[in-house]
């Protein structure tokens, strides 16, 4: 077993080893080799720039004594008498002199005399010299020349004398020598069916030098060229934009470029299989020495996996080994400190030192088996604090946390020693009850909830925090920890829902929390797929027979449930965060059918009734701006209703939006007014145009006193602050009669029309409007 291991653990030396001079070895190779490439590229430029000093050094050097020719006495002399003979004598013996190899002079007369006997006539060949550049790579017979051209004046031009050295392998094999390089000149006659070229290459390499000259000009920069199988760095350029086309090509074979590079990797080959020999030797050295301290710590790392943190690990000497053994016995420790903490923190709040949600199934069922074993019962009671955001969004979170704090201490100073209070999260709090009915629970609940509204003070501000409370017992309400606790935050919905502090769980409630949720998830449903549909109730004014109005009320007829009740639907909607979207769809579904009215030639003001969580909404103005414009209603014949309690919610934010639809042109009114609890400077400050009088003072008008009283008093009182006055409800003659008596604006009820179809609405404008018309006779 210990050679086995010794053997692995040499064989994972010598492979790690081998890997790594392996990678060295090919990463080296490659970026010596990139380095040689790249260093044989930059020479080729380098030469290349020398190669082009060195033919304008040539050049300069020609035109100078071109120059001097130029400028002869004689010379002038001899052209300006067109002395052939002359001519072709200075230019013998200039050429002679400095080595050139092409002479020419050119008369404007027409005299042309040309040592190498080139064709054309004189007058084009003055035209094609004169006003070209004084240096130019020319062809001449094929052969490529570098041409130096000067005027000769007496004192205007007479003509222009060229001298000229060939570019030919001569002058190649010079160059060659001053830049240790191949050069070739390559150039093409016009026609393109003949390539001379001039090189220093061998013969075979050079005879392929044709079959390249059309990629000559399309060379970027450095590239490989191959010439008979044998590869080059090649660099060329076009000597002359402007002149024939003559190139120059540079070039260094790739096996002078690789040279160096193969013999550097021979010894890299060498360097690398030695390590690899030396790391053979040395992992076997050390394999021996390896295995006993690793033996032992393989235990302690096994017996610590194990969870056994007690033992010490020890390994002798002072070696790594044994430093490795004392820091196996710090990890141990701290990891068995670490996994206390873990431990308590699974199971505790860190803000609250309560226990939290991962407890709370355990100490129900805990309190559940306790209650089966004395013949008691036992509660859970849920907590949901209100308004916590609000502290966390004016004061801090520091400030939430705090409060938090306190909440939870007067928690547990209200509960016996063995119940137990759990922080479920956020600002939500489970009481588990032991020992309790339904009397003693709910006293203690109370109890609890007057214990949290006592006053706080948080940064130097008493703050008064209230909460909603649901309770259920086993085993009245539930057999198991899961739905005991299921159905306690149940009832605290519930007593969120209705507004009271604390609510005790009803049987059936669950059904009906179900039901709540279906209708919820169906309603959004229902919305996406138009399942909703909109009706109107007629209502009419009492003293004007041209006044048509009606109120715009949303019905669902549910797949499954059938006709839903619209206010358990939009209370739900409410209570779920979704009515804004309610009330868009509600809007633009009335909006339109106005805006269709209006075109039939059908004036209706519309009434649509909007709720608090829309006076929050601050997009919904613009929202109805954009629907009035859209369907062209006149802004006055759209009707806003909201309630007295609505209002009073949130009264600063409502005042702001009442005022921005107000500023709109909007008619407004206060729904189901003398069911609220607004005092009079309060509905003083509403910019409102109507009162709605509530049904349920309306229905019995004809039969209650009380009624007449308050129907009366509140006409009187709308007319004394300039609102108009509608009274819904009615339902018989006798109503009515009362309500024109009192001198109400406008009615709605079952005596004019129930909620119709829209199509129906113009009928029934046309029936109302005869009715009224010989009534009044």
């Amino acid at each position: 077993m210990r050679h086995s291991y010794s053997l692995r653990l040499l064989l994972v030396v010598l492979g790690l080893v081998t890997l790594v001079q392996t990678a060295t070895f090919f990463a080296a190779r490659a970026v010596i080799l990139d380095s040689e490439i790249e260093n044989s590229r930059r020479e080729l430029g380098v030469a290349g720039e020398i190669f082009t000093e060195l033919l304008f050094a040539r050049a300069q050097q020609l035109q100078q004594s071109t120059q001097v020719l130029a400028n002869d006495f004689g010379f002038r002399e001899a052209i300006a008498s067109a002395d052939a003979e002359t001519i072709r004598s200075a230019l013998i013996n200039h050429a002679a002199r400095i080595g050139a190899d092409y002479a020419a002079v050119v008369t404007e007369d027409g005299l042309a005399v040309n040592l190498n006997g080139t064709s054309g006539s004189p007058a084009e060949a003055f035209a094609n010299l004169r006003g070209k550049s004084p240096i130019q790579i020319r062809l001449i017979n094929g052969q490529p020349y570098e041409l130096i051209i000067a005027d000769v004046k007496a004192p205007l031009p007479i003509g222009a004398a060229t001298m000229g050295y060939a570019m030919d392998r001569k002058l190649a094999e010079n160059l060659k020598q001053l830049t240790g390089l191949e050069v070739s000149f390559v150039a093409a006659n016009e026609a393109r069916n003949s390539i001379y070229f001039s090189s220093t290459l061998r013969e075979d390499q050079a005879r392929h030098l044709p079959g390249i000259y059309e990629t000559l000009n399309d060379l970027d920069g450095v590239q490989e060229v191959s010439l008979d199988d044998e590869r080059m760095l090649t660099l060329s350029w076009r000597l002359d934009p402007e002149s024939d086309p003559v190139y120059a090509v540079l070039q260094v074979p790739m096996e002078d470029v690789l040279g160096p590079f193969d013999t550097l990797s021979k010894n890299l080959l060498l360097l690398n299989i030695a390590g690899i020999l030396v790391a053979l030797l040395v992992g076997t050295l050390l394999a021996g020495g390896i295995l006993r301290p690793l033996r032992v710590l393989t235990t302690a790392a096994r017996r610590i996996t194990g969870g056994d943190y007690t033992a010490q690990t020890e390994v002798q000497g002072k070696t790594e080994f044994s430093e490795l053994a004392t820091a196996f016995n710090t990890m141990q420790t701290a990891i068995s400190e670490r996994e206390k903490r873990i431990m308590e923190h699974a199971r505790q709040d860190p803000l609250t030192g309560l226990g939290n949600r991962s407890v709370a199934r355990g100490a129900i069922m805990k309190a559940i088996q306790s209650a089966n074993t004395e013949g008691t019962s036992c509660a859970a009671v849920t907590i949901d604090l209100r308004r916590f955001k609000e502290v966390n969004d004016v004061f801090g979170h520091q400030a939430g946390d705090n409060l938090l704090q306190i909440i939870a201490l007067r928690l547990l100073g209200g509960v016996k020693e063995k119940d137990l209070v759990i922080r479920l999260g956020a600002d939500v709090f489970l009481v588990v009850l032991t020992d309790v009915d339904a009397d003693t629970g709910m006293t203690i609940s109370r109890r609890l909830c007057a214990s949290i509204q006592q006053t706080v003070e948080l940064q130097e501000l008493d703050l008064s925090i209230s909460a909603h409370v649901g309770v259920a017992l086993y085993p009245e309400h539930a057999n198991e920890s899961e739905e005991l606790m299921r159905r306690s935050d149940i009832a605290m919905q519930e007593a969120k829902q209705c507004g009271e502090l604390i609510k005790l769980y009803q049987n059936g409630t669950d059904e009906k929390h179900l039901r709540r949720l279906s209708l919820l998830r169906d309603l959004k449903e229902a919305l996406a797929q138009d399942g909703l549909h909109m009706c109107y109730q007629p209502k009419a004014a009492l003293m004007d027979n041209d006044y048509i109005g009606a109120e715009a009320l949303i019905r669902w007829n549910h797949p499954t449930y059938g006709p839903q009740n619209p206010e358990e639907f939009i209370g739900i909607a409410e209570s779920a965060g979704y009515i804004n979207v309610l009330t868009h769809w509600m809007l633009k579904q009335a909006i339109g059918q106005l805006g269709f009215w209006h075109s039939v030639n059908l004036p209706i003001y519309l009434s649509v009734n909007i709720s608090a969580q829309d006076l929050l909404d601050d997009s919904l103005p613009g929202y109805i701006a954009d629907l009035l414009a859209e369907h062209q209603v006149p802004a006055q014949h759209l009707c806003l209703e909201i309630t007295e309690s609505s209002i009073m919610e949130d009264e600063q934010q409502a005042l702001a939006m009442l005022d921005r639809f107000k500023k709109m042109g909007l008619r407004l009114s206060v729904d189901d007014f003398g069911t609220g609890f607004s005092s009079l400077s309060q509905l003083k400050r509403l910019p409102v145009d109507e009162l709605k009088i509530d049904k349920s003072f309306i229905l019995k008008l004809d039969e209650s006193d009380d009624d007449l009283v308050i129907v009366r008093s509140t006409i009187e009182l709308g007319h004394n602050m300039g609102l108009a006055v509608v009274a819904e409800g009615v339902e018989n003659n006798a109503s009515l009669g009362i309500l024109t008596q009192y001198g109400c604006d406008v009615v709605q009820g079952y005596y004019l029309g129930k909620p119709m179809l829209p199509e129906d609405l113009g009928a029934w404008a046309t029936r109302w409007r005869t009715v009224a018309q010989q009534q009044s006779m």
